[in-house]
């Protein structure tokens, strides 16, 4: 995977994406970052994830983070930079971007489920599994005093059909079980 990151990189992608959902390590996101700076270092680094809420500091190897939901964000910054903006001028082309007391630039996300998106499964090469996640709802509808999930107490469900569309399509056409 490595090697077809650096390949894509070569393509010289206006904004690269890195989710910090799962990524908690700042060693990690400073590789990843490194290797876009090397290769591809006209690329707007777009940054967010529940990884920056535990490690802020990851905020240092972004252009720009998102903070909420990145889907509908993400989409705004790289409409942005197809139009030729730079990261400093985000808040002048996006309302949602804007300068954190510490200087780092944000895009507050925003959540919307009613959007029929469906993830790009056909885009992966290789599937070890015949087991897809499908995602019927973000947030946690609990606010439990332990929890250190940002959004916690805040649930959205998508639409039932479109959950069942992309189970349909997953069990038609690459072969869910």
């Amino acid at each position: 995977e490595e090697e077809r990151f650096e390949r894509l990189l070569v393509l010289r992608p206006g904004v690269v994406g890195i989710s910090a959902s799962s990524l908690h390590r700042m060693e990690s996101v400073a590789r990843i970052a490194g290797t876009v700076r090397r290769l591809s270092p006209a690329s707007m680094i777009a940054l967010g994830g529940c990884g920056l809420h535990f490690n802020p500091e990851m905020a240092a190897y972004a252009d720009v983070v998102v903070t909420g939901d990145g889907y509908l964000a993400l989409g705004e910054i790289v409409a942005a930079a197809r139009s030729g903006c730079k990261p400093a001028d985000l808040p002048k082309t996006l309302s949602s971007a804007s300068w954190f007391r510490n200087g780092v630039l944000h895009v507050e996300g925003r959540r919307d489920l009613s959007l029929d998106y469906l993830p790009a499964w056909t885009a992966y090469r290789k599937r070890a599994s015949t087991c897809f996640p499908v995602e019927a709802s973000r947030g946690c509808g609990y606010s439990c005093v332990f929890c250190s999930y940002p959004d916690r107490g805040s649930q959205a469900y998508r639409p039932v059909g479109f959950v069942l569309n992309e189970i349909r399509g997953l069990v038609g056409g690459m072969g869910a079980k």
